[in-house]
């Protein structure tokens, strides 16, 4: 009798250890998914992610999942929509939706854009909604915010930019720091074909990233909101469309719909991993009242970290509060790690005079200090901390993003994506260390830290850095600092 229950208790824990490494199989399986596996399915119930680091990932996934058979969903915001290739690509996948029975929607800021009633008109009798963010004008509307609001709060008005990014479909949803035109993509090299045009034209590296989950029914929730109850939203002048402008508008839509259908499905993609506390943020302005969700949640990251912060942006004019977090995160030992454009190298030439003084004073804080010496200005805005919590979004560095624009992105946990961003952004990447070296109030050298044994033994390359000194030249950056 004995040896019988021995037997039986023997059999049932060889089926029970079997289950559980059936289940931990399991687990570790379906912690990845193809791309193409990932975005043939309706996912609302798994956090899972992929990053997308190039342009043609960013480009292609974009087309993927709007052209997608099944899809008839397309709401997206972005700062800046250009009429070039890559803006009528976007329209032009929009008008595919909206000829399969969808209402695809596309809030742009009006500050950074430049699209005209015309566009605006012809979009809406495609069934494609468009609006603009705060549109400048002398017209009534704004002279009512003008005396509602008086001198100083008007000029806040001015300042409000709709920055958020997010592209919103049925089989996935994609936020990072990408815009529509052509030097965010592809197609601005196909156009810019002399080299000396590229060269002088500002072309971005974005960090993007496609989530899918519970996290896309806020991100759905929080595009219904702004775009119902966000009062400066504009649909432009009421026009009359001549047969010339409709016929120069559908030979730019044909053009791009035969570029879509060849870049559909033509390259697999990497693959969804799943992630921890995958949450959608964004934060949004109403006159002068900004809600900082963005800013307050990236203090709290800040200030959970316990061994190290890596921070990848394009703009670094740390807000105060920031650098405070930042100099209390150091103090307890934590490595700060900043990756950003070289001085000089942003596309914003008051950001870059600026940043001439900020790099000295995060050199002399003892940060770490990575700069961008590459081809393409460096766009991306993700912050790692201790190899794990992760945000992905659209916010900078700097008193603008705290104070004007909306913002969003994501925040979760992940070691593996955490581990592919340090390899990407520090192993892989475009960046490289620098030491400054003083030489007295108005200038410093930038020496490059080597990466080569042919750099280590050969002459080091050092750049000389003029500080901006003119009693006038000083006063406007004064000025213009809580703005940039």
């Amino acid at each position: 009798m004995k040896e019988f229950l021995n037997h039986i208790i023997y059999s049932q824990l060889k089926v029970f250890i079997l289950i559980f490494l059936l289940t931990v199989l399991n687990l570790r399986a379906s912690e990845k998914v193809s791309y193409q596996e990932g975005i043939q399915s309706l996912n609302d119930s798994v956090d899972m992610v992929l990053p997308l680091f190039t342009q043609r990932e960013s480009y292609q996934s974009r087309i993927d999942l709007a052209l997608h058979p099944e899809n008839k969903q397309l709401d997206v915001l972005t700062f800046t929509l250009a009429e070039d290739s890559v803006g009528f690509s976007l329209l032009a996948a929009a008008i595919e939706i909206a000829e399969k029975g969808g209402a695809p929607r596309i809030g742009f800021d009006a500050f950074s854009s430049k699209v005209s009633s015309e566009l605006m008109t012809y979009m809406r009798e495609k069934g494609v909604e468009l609006r603009a963010y705060r549109p400048l004008s002398y017209n009534f509307k704004n002279l009512l915010y003008f005396l509602k609001l008086g001198p100083l709060g008007f000029v806040n008005y001015l300042n409000l930019r709709t920055h958020d990014k997010v592209f919103i479909t049925k089989h996935g949803t994609i936020v990072g720091s990408s815009n529509y035109s052509k030097y965010y993509f592809l197609l601005g090299k196909k156009e810019m074909s002399d080299k000396k045009e590229r060269w002088e034209a500002w072309t971005f590296l974005d960090r993007e990233i496609l989530i899918q989950g519970p996290a896309e029914y806020e991100a759905r929730q929080e595009f219904e909101r702004k775009w119902n109850e966000t009062e400066f939203w504009s649909t432009g002048e009421k026009v009359n469309l001549t047969d010339d402008v409709r016929r120069k508008y559908d030979e730019a839509i044909l053009k791009q719909k035969g570029f879509l259908n060849q870049i559909k499905n033509s390259k697999e993609l990497n693959h969804f991993v799943s992630v921890q506390d995958l949450e959608y943020v964004n934060d949004t302005s109403s006159f002068i009242k900004k809600n900082n969700k963005i800013h307050k949640k990236i203090l709290e990251l800040i200030s959970s970290a316990q061994h190290e912060i890596i921070i990848s942006n394009p703009y670094v004019l740390l807000p105060k509060d920031i650098y405070e977090a930042l100099i209390s995160a150091k103090n307890r030992g934590v490595i700060i790690k900043i990756f950003t454009n070289k001085a000089g190298g942003s596309d914003e030439g008051d950001v870059s005079k600026q940043f001439k003084f900020d790099l000295r004073k995060l050199e002399n804080s003892g940060f770490e200090v990575y700069l961008n010496e590459f081809f393409y200005v460096f766009h991306g805005k993700v912050i790692v901390v201790d190899k794990e919590s992760i945000y992905w979004g659209s916010y900078n560095f700097d008193n603008r993003s705290k104070s004007f624009n909306s913002e969003n992105g994501v925040f979760f946990k992940s070691i593996e994506i955490a581990k592919v961003i340090y390899d990407r952004t520090l192993k892989n990447g475009i960046f490289r260390g620098v030491e400054i070296i003083s030489q007295g109030e108005k200038k410093y050298n930038l020496r490059y830290l080597p990466q080569t044994c042919k750099e280590y033994y050969g002459r080091p390359k050092i750049e000389t850095i003029l500080l901006p000194r003119g009693f006038w030249e000083k006063i406007m950056m004064k000025v213009k600092e809580p703005l940039l």
